[in-house]
């Protein structure tokens, strides 16, 4: 009876809590799945923050890849060929446009694990989603990209500099909340004809050049 008590106390503060988001679940085998993606970017985020206080002169990966993902993506097979389709073929910025929650993560991630060949020099994870300062989006691309500067050199021309004879895509999680950096990101674009970028936002960037692609919920299975 004890312990009933204390796990409903648990609850009722967890409730209270203004900071904690709720998601429902229907089975055991979907809140495992939730509990994967979940660690799956903590882990992702963790990794990044580490890196950020590591002294200027240690050593770090010259190339921040995004993360694999830990389970299979199901039912997202025809988004994922048309993702790597369009980038492959004649489309230098594409975005993934939905509301949060929808799987625009997800399917970016899974998309650029086979597109290796039409960037010769890798996929850049550029996560967005602790950045509320337009003006910082493209210091965090440098980094993610292992653009040094020196001395007072603006951010947008350490990260052309370092880009301007690369073959790469970058892969922009989560610009919605930092639509302003637009015409940075098309600066850099321009600058670099090799670079393209995958974005992932809950809006358009409304930049010249850029398609846009819905991604929709994942309909229910078929009751049986």
């Amino acid at each position: 009876v004890d312990r009933q008590e204390r796990l409903v106390d648990l609850l009722q503060r967890i409730e209270a809590d203004d900071q904690a988001s709720y998601r429902r679940f229907g089975s055991a085998a979907e809140l495992e799945q939730i509990v994967k993606d979940d660690l799956m970017v903590l882990l992702s985020e963790r990794f990044e923050a580490v890196m950020d206080r590591m002294e200027p002169g240690a050593q770090r990966n010259a190339l921040t890849t995004p993360p694999v993902p830990i389970t299979p993506t199901v039912g997202r097979e025809s988004e994922i060929a048309q993702v790597q389709r369009l980038l492959t073929e004649d489309c230098r910025i594409l975005t993934l446009v939905g509301p949060g929650g929808v799987g625009k993560s997800r399917l970016a991630l899974e998309a650029c694990r086979h597109l290796a060949k039409g960037f010769p020099d890798g996929v850049a994870f550029v996560p967005l989603e602790t950045i509320n300062d337009p003006s910082d989006a493209i210091r965090v691309l440098g980094d993610r990209v292992g653009a040094r500067g020196e001395g007072n050199q603006a951010p947008l021309d350490v990260a052309i500099e370092h880009l301007r004879q690369q073959r790469m895509l970058l892969l922009v999680d989560n610009f919605e909340q930092i639509l302003e950096a637009g015409s940075d990101l098309a600066a850099l674009l321009d600058a670099c004809p090799g670079v393209g970028a995958l974005v992932t936002s809950r809006r358009p960037v409304r930049l010249r050049g850029e398609r846009l692609m819905t991604v929709e919920p994942l309909g229910l299975p078929a009751a049986i």
